[in-house]
């Protein structure tokens, strides 16, 4: 997996402390602000990533982050089209895990969910 969802949220939630906590809809919202990284939980399983531009975190297999161009996205990723910013719709990067650009370039989500 790309970050490995489940895993990650895992360690993020055991080894660093979180600045704000919510829960919305069934859904837990962890923010790291020192991180620049949310991670949102459901039913006690990693659902959504969210990459900030003001983090230093990254994608494991690429190591890109919010400074990184759309095109280049495209071209490690093998995207059909290069992501946009307001561009609704996910990018598959494989093992169940999709690449949302909405936010770009102030984030980057990877999530378990497609639509």
């Amino acid at each position: 997996m790309e970050l490995g969802i489940k895993r990650r949220c895992d360690e993020m939630r055991k080894h660093f402390i979180h600045s704000a906590f919510v829960i919305e809809r069934g859904v837990s919202l962890w923010k790291y602000q020192s991180l620049g990284l949310e991670l949102s939980m459901r039913h006690q399983r990693g659902w959504i990533i969210r990459i900030l531009r003001n983090g230093n975190r990254h994608f494991d297999r690429t190591g890109f982050n919010c400074a990184n161009a759309p095109y280049e996205f495209q071209e490690a990723y093998s995207f059909n089209r290069v992501p946009a910013a307001g561009t609704f719709g996910a990018f598959g990067v494989g093992h169940g895990e999709y690449m949302w650009f909405d936010n770009y370039p102030q984030s980057i989500t990877l999530s378990t969910f497609w639509n």
